[in-house]
């Protein structure tokens, strides 16, 4: 745009931070995490018509660390990672016109976290350890389902870190990649 950059939210203390996520894909609002000592909850930050920010408004909160929350291109779902299971694992919820999330339905298995939707909004991609970037076919009716995950992408053999990566709208994978030389380091040298 045109407009002069404005501020929509502000760190309040050292010890509380927040991370955009996602635009909403009607321009209203954005998802952030919330950071407060070791604990996150997702927040949705209204933007008016002018550009300016609204009081944030607690998305999801529970006991448990909730974060990465991405908005499906429809607007419809929510994916977002979470631990209440014990392990971080990626979600799926319904995004009501409220302004809130419906019950939440894993679509990981044996951990997940960094959601990307496809343009379709029925393809999600999370990443798994140990460097996989698994894929589920999400279907809406009744209620938000996955189908069982399949390994998208193996990013350690494309020499990508974990955080490096992203879904372009038709599910090709954008990465930044490891120039030779860069991969794990394997010898460390210490001098005394």
């Amino acid at each position: 745009g045109s407009g002069s950059p404005q501020a929509i939210l502000l760190d309040e203390s050292p010890e509380v931070s927040f991370a955009p996520t996602s635009y909403s894909p009607d321009g209203s609002g954005i998802i952030a995490t919330k950071n407060v000592g070791g604990k996150s909850d997702m927040l949705f930050v209204p933007i008016s018509a002018t550009g300016d920010a609204s009081t944030p408004q607690v998305l999801r909160a529970t006991p448990s660390n909730e974060s990465d929350g991405r908005f499906s291109p429809d607007g419809r779902l929510v994916a977002f990672s979470s631990d209440e299971s014990g392990k971080t694992e990626a979600y799926v919820a319904a995004y009501g016109a409220n302004g809130t999330l419906g019950p939440a339905t894993m679509v990981s298995n044996g951990g997940g976290r960094q959601p990307a939707w496809a343009n379709d909004g029925r393809r999600l991609f999370f990443y798994n350890e140990p460097g996989k970037v698994m894929s589920v076919d999400i279907s809406v009716t009744p209620n938000p389902a996955a189908s069982v995950p399949i390994v998208a992408y193996d990013l350690k053999t494309l020499r990508v870190t974990a955080t490096e990566w992203d879904i372009l709208p038709d599910g090709r994978l954008l990465v930044i990649q490891k120039g030779e030389g860069e991969d794990d380091i394997t010898v460390f040298n210490v001098v005394l």
